[in-house]
């Protein structure tokens, strides 16, 4: 590889961390190349990418920055998986990762914390932020819908009360 084909993949490499605020390290040793073109699809459904570059590189853009807790990692294949959804990349690796055993989640890092697998497992459970809000929306609404189903319910009594 040519010093500028380095550079140019190092500059990626810090691309990558300075514009997503999840990265998560993906072991892929065993995945063959039907699985990784499934592994990207998925995650590209879930507006998340998946990027396979060179270790040697990789540490040499980290080396300088916060994430450099994370260069013992960058052993055998590690692929880059990133987004700016920590939820639902995290529920798209978890899920990929218990249908294919081949693929395993090595560690991850958002807002300057490293993160582990069983945090990432956590961050899946979650539901995405579509969920989250139709949920919110629920709460909000259950109080409102209660309290017209008593006046209702008091209306009635009242009515059937008068009638007597």
């Amino acid at each position: 590889m040519k010093k500028e084909q380095k550079n140019t993949s190092i500059d990626l490499a810090k691309k990558i961390f300075a514009e997503n605020s999840v990265v998560v390290l993906v072991g892929y040793k065993k995945l063959d190349a039907k699985g990784m073109s499934t592994l990207r699809k998925t995650l590209k459904g879930k507006g998340a990418n998946l990027r396979i570059l060179k270790n040697t590189l990789v540490k040499r853009a980290i080396v300088d920055s916060e994430m450099k807790s994370l260069m013992n990692n960058f052993k055998d294949q590690v692929a880059i998986s990133y987004a700016n959804d920590a939820v639902a990349l995290s529920n798209a690796l978890v899920n990929f990762v218990k249908e294919n055993e081949t693929v395993d989640i090595k560690i991850g890092f958002m807002d300057g914390k490293v993160l582990e697998l069983n945090t990432i497992k956590s961050l899946s459970s979650l539901g995405s932020i579509e969920e989250v809000r139709a949920k919110f929306i629920g709460l909000l609404k259950a109080p409102g819908s209660q309290l017209a189903r008593v006046l209702s319910a008091y209306e009635t009594k009242l009515n059937e009360n008068a009638g007597k």
